[in-house]
């Protein structure tokens, strides 16, 4: 089946570049630019000029934070580095036998993307030229700055792939412990699944086909089934035992209440990371705030706690209110999935939300489509 390429909307933002300051540039010519274009901040651009990053702190808090980023140089680099302390394995039902998936079509201005993302990839070792008998597509997801992630669809994989149990923590509770801490740092780490290497069978499974070749990843890809499961592992064991530290897998949360105890428990989180071979990404990273977004909500708020103390990101809000009505059972859990995330904010959600849930449940007889509609 031939697919359409779906037209961006114009108004979206991709990039700082602002066209309308240069009208003689033409559309083609925008896109090219687009392309050969990374304008994202690197780690070596912030710690060239660090402050920038604490603009928020009084003079003598902004040289302590300064300090503590130079005590840790290997943390900081441009490119993620390998953690020796985890592999990442596939372990394949009775029988699997291997996937073989042709890749999906997309656009020039996409494949030219594509391009350049395995060509860095490929540069850094991070995947190589592969002869595997296993093929999955690629995606390109993106992101909220208005570059691309690139994703493999391991959905037919993961389908022969034997899932762990490792758990993630619950959202709620890791919520729960920040709102009284005046201090909050949040630690992103750079593409996080590139620092965890594959076993060799797991390099053979990775294998994904684009319309130039077949390559294998040599580090943790996104899209395995059991991807979070081995790195939230690898994060515990970073942070065991750390006092005031909490994670989600690649989002590291350090909230204190005076400033001297965050500084001593931020710089036991670095050290940990750094003997991990870890590398955190200082752009997305927040050092110090009174409140901070971390999983979706915003957190925190000095020595005063309340409910209403902790909002949903209003982005997200607007996404919800902005799908459209269900029209089958797959878009009406989709939705459900996506409401119930923030439902700690709707008062009585389960009452409010019975309708819905009713309609995909198997225990419950509904009147027919007509009643299915009103109820949507």
């Amino acid at each position: 089946m031939i697919k359409l390429y779906v037209i961006r909307d114009s108004n979206q933002d991709v990039s700082v570049l602002n066209f309308e300051e240069t009208p003689n540039i033409s559309v083609d010519e925008q896109d090219d630019i687009l392309v050969a274009t990374d304008m994202k901040l690197q780690n070596s651009d912030i710690l060239a000029n660090p402050q920038v990053k604490f603009q928020h702190l009084t003079p003598d808090q902004r040289e302590g934070m300064v300090c503590l980023l130079t005590e840790f140089p290997q943390l900081f680099g441009d490119v993620p580095l390998q953690c020796p302390l985890v592999e990442h394995d596939v372990e394949l039902v009775s029988g699997a036998r291997p996937i073989k998936q042709h890749p999906y079509r997309v656009s020039p201005w996409k494949s030219e993307a594509l391009r350049k993302e395995v060509q860095f990839l490929m540069d850094h070792g991070l995947v190589e030229k592969s002869d595997s008998a296993w093929t999955s597509p690629f995606l390109l997801v993106d992101k909220p700055d208005g570059s691309f992630r690139m994703c493999i669809d391991y959905r037919q994989v993961n389908q022969l792939t034997c899932q762990e149990c490792y758990p993630l923590p619950r959202i709620d509770d890791l919520i729960d412990q920040l709102g009284e801490d005046k201090y909050i740092t949040k630690v992103d780490l750079l593409r996080g699944y590139y620092q965890v290497c594959l076993t060799k069978r797991a390099k053979q499974i990775s294998a994904f086909v684009t319309p130039d070749g077949l390559y294998a990843y040599t580090v943790m890809p996104f899209g395995m089934v059991n991807a979070p499961a081995t790195f939230q592992r690898l994060i515990h064991r970073v942070t065991e035992g750390l006092i005031g530290v909490q994670s989600y897998l690649d989002d590291l949360i350090v909230y204190s209440q005076t400033w001297e105890d965050h500084q001593l428990q931020l710089r036991a989180l670095l050290y940990n990371l750094a003997e991990a071979q870890l590398t955190v990404n200082l752009t997305k990273s927040e050092f110090s705030h009174a409140k901070v977004v971390f999983l979706g909500h915003v957190v925190g708020q000095g020595d005063v706690v309340r409910y209403v103390d902790v909002g949903p990101v209003s982005a997200k809000v607007e996404a919800i209110a902005s799908l459209h009505v269900p029209q089958d059972q797959k878009a009406l859990l989709r939705y459900l999935g996506m409401t119930g995330y923030y439902r700690r904010f709707v008062p009585n959600f389960a009452d409010v939300s019975a309708p819905l849930t009713d309609l995909v449940s198997t225990k419950k007889i509904l009147c027919g489509p007509k009643s299915a509609r009103t109820l949507l």
